[in-house]
């Protein structure tokens, strides 16, 4: 268990923007084919655990669809979709996209040739994830002081 400075140190790093790479930095179609996060790497066990017990939970009333038994996903943009994969210790953030999007993307040699705003991606990525983070740091906080 965390003391309750070291939580509160380990929520204020919990941001999309801290813990995902940015979008906007892929040089190229395959690096967004294979941008994947593992969120162990970017945010403290505990609240990974949480994060991934949230998302079985309480999947539909967070927005989210569960693809398979922990697999989770949301829309972020026209043939684009941000999911987690929740199996114990293998948590990981990646995107998924429809196949005529993806096979655009494969053949997209720079990012000036990619055919979706990465901005705009990314913008809808954290936003989806920071409301999954805000719930985390809300139930870790209970967690303290419940």
């Amino acid at each position: 268990m965390l003391s309750r400075e070291q939580m509160a140190f380990a929520l204020s790093q919990v941001t999309a923007a801290h813990i995902l790479p940015p979008l906007t930095v892929l040089s190229s179609g395959s690096d967004l084919l294979d941008y994947s996060v593992n969120l162990r790497d970017h945010m403290d066990a505990s609240l990974v655990r949480e994060l991934s017990l949230m998302l079985n939970a309480d999947w539909r009333d967070l927005g989210w669809e569960r693809v398979n038994g922990s697999t989770y996903l949301c829309v972020v943009g026209a043939g684009v979709a941000g999911c987690i994969d929740a199996a114990p210790n293998q948590e990981r953030l990646y995107l998924r996209y429809a196949s005529s999007l993806e096979n655009e993307l494969y053949l997209a040699g720079r990012a000036v040739d990619l055919p979706r705003s990465r901005l705009f991606l990314q913008t809808a990525l954290y936003e989806r994830i920071d409301s999954l983070l805000v719930e985390v740091g809300a139930r870790a906080w209970h967690w303290i002081y419940g």
